[in-house]
């Protein structure tokens, strides 16, 4: 059998009608056959199922967050498209971070399942701590040192240290 169907409405939803047109029966035997043109059809339309990958990503405490990724599987119709972006949630100290969905959307046409994924803030590379150079006279009682740092990443200084050196002399 040979026919067309026309969708009045092919969102995602039930009971939406479909008109049949058309058909009719062809071949060797159609002959023996009496064809009842069909009635309109009641169909429920589903969710196109869209399966999003967060990628992994990670950064060097101090660094800013590189763009977020993700990957996708499954197909999306017409001009649909994804809006929104996937998201981390927040912190910056060292660590691992769940990728989310964030405010990445399809419209309801559509299901997302979605896997998150991790990122990663690894510790800077060095911090240096240098003690200033002290003359004292033998017997004498050791003078208070003051101590210098470098490597510290903008917003931070001495305050983030949770023990602070010490020095004695031999």
């Amino acid at each position: 059998a040979t026919g067309t169907y026309t969708f009045a409405d092919p969102n995602v939803g039930d009971g939406k009608a479909v008109t049949v047109s058309g058909v009719s029966l062809s071949g060797t035997k159609a002959g023996n056959y009496t064809l009842t043109q069909p009635t309109d059809v009641i169909v429920n339309v589903t969710p196109r199922i869209i399966a999003v990958t967060a990628d992994p990503k990670s950064k060097t405490y101090g660094d800013p967050d590189p763009v977020l990724t993700y990957g996708v599987t499954g197909t999306l119709i017409g001009g649909d498209d994804f809006t929104g972006k996937v998201a981390r949630n927040v912190g910056d100290d060292v660590g691992d971070y769940v990728i989310n969905q964030g405010t990445l959307l399809l419209g309801s046409n559509y299901q997302i399942n979605f896997t998150s994924s991790t990122f990663s803030v690894s510790p800077k590379a060095v911090l240096t701590v240098t003690a200033d150079n002290q003359t004292i006279t033998y017997g004498d009682l050791e003078p208070p040192f003051i101590f210098q740092y470098s490597g510290f990443v903008p917003g931070d200084d001495e305050s983030v240290v949770d023990t602070a050196p010490t020095c004695t002399v031999a």
